[in-house]
């Protein structure tokens, strides 16, 4: 059992000392008050907001709960006759990112371990929430459609790098060619292969952001001299969405005075940014998966046996499919089985049927 001893004296007309232990507390007396001290209904209801914030000390490294900082605010309701505090209701914010049901469970202990709150609680009526402080915290999404640009030429240069060159070397082993021959072929496909990709990439994807210039042009030039149809356009396009003629009405007319631009070229044509166009990424980033994925069998050419090469590269190439099409799954948030089998197959019968081709010729010849 705890026993506390508090004692206040006067100091002058208004204003008195309150003592416990070595600490001292300021209370004004008179009804109109000081700013810069408790009158004694407020140090009455302080304490409740300091025994909260002990409870939650004592208790957070027993449920080994995380937050960074709390704050407690606080509201009571007093009567004048009798006078008498009648209600008081507080709010627990805690910065955090345990979940709501760790968060509730804080609360439930800092209620029932609370000396002063408990003691209140049985003369007036006390109720209280508790809430995290930014939601984002719990609440964040990363959402991986930002990455198609890079992970689609990622993913097609080293499958093409792989696959071709490997098919390549196998083609090339497979007409009886000695392993320098071997070689020097796939280094010139790595070579070629890259260079290829590139200028593929580029021209392609660069044909795809002149189509997009193209597009926001005109819509430029149709909202100078049709302000009102490209307005009637653009909340058709939210009614059939499913919003009401009035809210999509509404949201059109927001979204155009805010971006007018903006707003068309993504939610009429389609053209949002992390969609956009870029060729030099997109170039860059085929050339250079390419190259990484036709060094693996490159490799196996210089470090396998010549009797084994063939197989060898079978082999080795199947498993660089089957884990880049793992790393490519799991960039991309997909599932990775069903991504690595895809990969691994087509790439098995490209394969195939390049060695096949290759033992034909080689007959032949």
């Amino acid at each position: 059992m705890l026993k506390h001893r508090i004692a206040a004296r006067r100091t002058d007309a208004g204003m008195s000392l309150a003592n416990a232990k070595l600490a001292e507390v300021r209370i004004h007396t008179v009804i109109a008050g000081f700013p810069d001290a408790f009158d004694p209904d407020e140090l009455l209801l302080a304490p409740i907001v300091a025994c909260a914030i002990n409870a939650i000390e004592r208790i957070t490294p027993k449920l080994d709960f995380n937050l960074d900082d709390v704050d407690i605010c606080l509201h009571a309701v007093r009567h004048d006759a009798p006078p008498r505090i009648v209600s008081v209701d507080y709010e627990v914010v805690v910065d955090t990112d345990e979940s709501d049901q760790r968060l509730e469970l804080l609360h439930k202990y800092v209620r029932k371990y609370g000396t002063i709150s408990n003691t209140f609680a049985a003369a007036s009526h006390l109720e209280g929430t508790i809430r995290r402080k930014f939601m984002s915290r719990l609440h964040t999404e990363t959402h991986l459609v930002s990455r198609i640009g890079w992970l689609r030429a990622a993913v097609l240069g080293a499958n093409d790098g792989i696959v071709s060159t490997a098919s390549l070397i196998m083609g090339v082993a497979t007409a009886s060619a000695d392993t320098q021959q071997i070689l020097v072929a796939g280094v010139a496909g790595l070579v070629a292969g890259a260079m290829s990709m590139a200028a593929g990439e580029y021209v392609s994807v660069s044909s795809q952001a002149d189509t997009e210039q193209a597009d926001l042009a005109r819509e430029r030039k149709e909202l100078e001299r049709l302000p009102e149809a490209e307005l009637e356009e653009l909340t058709q396009n939210y009614v059939k969405r499913g919003l009401t003629r009035e809210l999509a009405g509404q949201v059109a007319v927001q979204l155009t005075a805010n971006d007018a631009l903006d707003a068309h070229s993504r939610d009429e044509l389609g053209i949002v940014e992390h969609l956009a166009a870029r060729p030099i990424e997109a170039a860059a980033t085929s050339a250079a998966t390419f190259a990484v994925g036709a060094a693996m069998p490159l490799l196996m050419v210089v470090f396998s046996p010549a009797s084994m090469l063939v197989y060898a590269v079978a082999v080795a190439s199947l498993l660089f499919l089957a884990l880049l099409g793992a790393i490519g799954a799991k960039a991309g948030g997909a599932h990775v089985l069903k991504a690595t089998a895809r990969v691994t197959f087509w790439g098995a019968f490209a394969m195939a049927l390049t060695a096949g081709i290759g033992a034909l010729v080689g007959t032949a010849i």
